[in-house]
């Protein structure tokens, strides 16, 4: 590491955060949304990810993948194996990261 301080879009204005999440078996993360792109990747297992448009795409472990921002979107996992993935999102300070569609 350089010591060097990140300077990101939005300045003081912005709130990094990083989650390890994990998907059980046959479940899923329902419907949700960022305000600003998501950069996610997959430790182990695989996770579908559903778009808004019903089109669908399938990530495994090793690789990564961008969620759009303010797009409607589902992981789930459809294995008998839970899914963890790596997800660093971003957005404005008085902002939250995920909104969930109910």
């Amino acid at each position: 590491m350089s010591g060097h301080p990140v300077t990101v879009p939005g300045g003081d204005n912005i709130k990094i955060e990083a989650h390890v999440v994990e998907i059980a078996p046959k479940s899923e993360i329902g419907k949700h949304s960022h305000p600003y792109p998501v950069l996610t990747y997959v430790i182990s297992g695989s996770v579908e990810v559903e778009n808004e448009d019903g089109s669908k795409q399938t990530f495994s472990a090793g690789q990564p993948f961008i969620e759009d921002a303010n797009t409607w979107v589902i992981n789930r996992n459809n294995s008998d194996e839970p899914v963890k993935f790596l997800a660093v999102l971003y957005a404005d300070k008085d902002q939250e990261t995920i909104t969930l569609k109910e």
